[in-house]
């Protein structure tokens, strides 16, 4: 293992863990339909290594309404998904821990954004991300998932 002398742990860091040289942005994007259901949507297929270095998620309302309740997940996938249940089989990227489990993002009101920063590597054939929305209410809810990954 390769060992560079320095107090800047992100040195250290990039020499014992290389990435690539930039970084990209892909994106997902799905509608919840009228009446209220939970679907999802997924990126193109990825390198088999990559970084995922952030994720941001934008939540809207057409037309915006105050009040409006949203669940969502974002997860890293192998394979396209057939169903939701296929959906629920992959890795949760942002799991919510609770006493009795494993819970979902909740937002409310008629927009919100949120970002991680992530710097996590996966590897593996087929490699994608994808977003589950969940919109309470009679209104139209989309959902608008990017991830920077950097590939190789």
């Amino acid at each position: 293992m390769p060992y560079l002398t320095t107090k800047n742990q992100q040195i250290k860091t990039g020499v014992m863990y290389p990435r690539g040289v930039y970084s990209r942005i892909v994106s997902c994007s799905h509608y919840d339909p009228v009446p209220p259901a939970q679907s999802f949507a997924y990126t193109e297929t990825l390198a088999q290594k990559l970084w995922l270095l952030g994720v941001d998620v934008w939540l809207s309302t057409n037309p915006p309404f105050p009040t409006h309740s949203y669940t969502f997940s974002l997860w890293r996938l192998t394979t396209i998904p057939a169903s939701l249940a296929a959906m629920y089989n992959n890795e949760n990227i942002l799991p919510v821990r609770a006493v009795n489990g494993t819970w979902y993002w909740h937002a409310y009101g008629p927009d919100a954004h949120f970002h991680w920063s992530m710097n996590k590597l996966y590897e593996g054939q087929g490699q994608r991300f994808g977003c589950v929305m969940t919109g309470a209410g009679g209104i139209i809810a989309q959902i608008h998932a990017s991830f920077e990954i950097s590939e190789g």
